[in-house]
């Protein structure tokens, strides 16, 4: 049975006992006795009902002094935010219960559970984040002044020189004679390319013997045609190319390279160069361009790497936690440091713990702070209706006793 049911059953019997009594109270002292032991019990039930229900509501419809949870709800909330944020949920009280416990063990456990997945998948997008969110055009603005500087700034005859030798060696004449052959090879291949040659081949020879109506004849006893011409032509290519890449074409390959070589650095040390290079350094100084090209270059860099970032990325955090759980060193420094992180916040802002909660608070309602507070402490209330009906009749019926003693003695 609920208290409040207890205490109004309380009341109800202590009102029919009174009232059941009243005929035999002057009759005799047993049921004088009685009888104001339930006339007590009644008046000290209905005295704390009184006041219990004045504690949140207008009993009877008597607003003085009552409804008094409401009345003085902000002196109250005022109350219960300084006692939470300064005794319960104070900074020492918070801080006594943390010290008490190894944090690094709790992380662990965290790790073993679930979070190790989860700590590698927020930092791998942490990371891709952060690097999404860079803006290229504002990096590019702040570049371009450095590089320009160095332009202008550097050893431009220098670096030009550097250039010119580099070109002009034999090992770039090697590395260019290299690609030479492997585009030729790939031409070699094209389908398309033979077949405009194919084509070409057969109108020379239609002109050819148009020209003079006897080679028509000569041309078809030898057959001498586009096709034959083709193969003999793409077998010399083969031929050619296999000699250059191996050795026995030695001398022809040397020869070719060292004409190569000899190319290079005419065109590297001609006018032509030297005006290219000043183009160039031209269109560097162009503050405008450089910008625009730095900051393509950005985007394009980080979107093709943005894969080996979140693969290095995972590997880098995965072995700092895989660290993290066999050294018993960095699982006390985790500790020593999460807990001063946590005191340092709470000092900083404790006064968000009583923001939060004086916001909770003034969430409620009138009524739903009623009902909430009714609810919390409504045992203990109707606990003292029940007491006061109780200690009530104890007391009248002692009166009562020590009244008729006295009339006693006094008669």
């Amino acid at each position: 049975m609920k208290k409040k049911s207890m205490a109004t059953m309380a009341l109800g019997i202590s009102i029919a006992g009174a009232v059941a009594t009243q005929p035999f109270s002057a009759g005799s002292f047993l049921g004088g006795l009685v009888h104001n032991g339930f006339l007590a019990a009644t008046i000290g039930g209905l005295a704390d009902w009184f006041a219990v229900t004045a504690l949140f509501r207008k009993p009877l419809g008597i607003s003085f002094r009552t409804n008094i949870l409401v009345r003085n709800r902000q002196r109250i909330m005022q109350a219960v935010v300084d006692f939470a944020a300064d005794d319960l949920l104070s900074a020492e009280n918070i801080m006594r219960f943390v010290e008490k416990n190894d944090t690094s063990q709790l992380m662990l456990a965290y790790l073993d559970a679930s979070g190790y997945n989860r700590i590698i998948t927020a930092a791998e997008n942490i990371a891709c984040e952060s690097i999404k969110s860079l803006d290229a055009e504002a990096i590019a603005k702040r570049m371009s002044p450095v590089v320009i500087g160095l332009v202008e700034k550097g050893p431009s005859e220098e670096l030009y020189k550097q250039l010119t030798d580099k070109v002009s060696s034999r090992e770039t004449a090697e590395r260019v004679f290299s690609i030479l052959l492997k585009i030729a090879r790939k031409l070699k291949d094209d389908q398309a390319l033979k077949d405009m040659m194919h084509s070409l081949l057969e109108k020379i020879l239609s002109d050819y013997r148009e020209a003079v109506p006897s080679r028509s004849f000569a041309m078809a006893l030898m057959k001498f045609d586009a096709n034959s011409l083709m193969d003999t032509v793409m077998g010399k290519a083969e031929e050619l190319l296999d000699s250059l890449e191996t050795e026995a074409g030695g001398l022809r390959r040397e020869a070719a390279i060292s004409w190569l070589n000899e190319a290079l650095a005419k065109l590297a040390r001609g006018p032509e160069a030297a005006g290219l290079f000043e183009d160039l350094k031209n269109r560097i100084l162009d503050k405008e361009r450089l910008e625009k090209i730095t900051a393509e270059w950005l985007r394009s860099k980080l979107a093709d790497n943005m894969e080996q970032l979140r693969h290095w990325t995972a590997e880098a955090v995965a072995d700092k936690l895989n660290e993290f759980k066999i050294s018993r060193q960095w699982q006390l420094k985790a500790d020593s440091a999460l807990k001063a992180w946590i005191r340092d916040g709470l000092e900083k802002h404790h006064d968000v713990i009583a923001a939060m909660v004086e916001e909770r608070l003034n969430e409620l309602s009138d009524e739903e702070l009623v009902e909430f507070t009714e609810t919390k402490v409504n045992d203990d209330l109707q606990m003292i209706r029940i007491n006061g009906s109780v200690v009530g009749c104890m007391a009248g019926m002692l009166l009562y006793a020590a009244a008729y003693i006295v009339g006693m003695v006094a008669g």
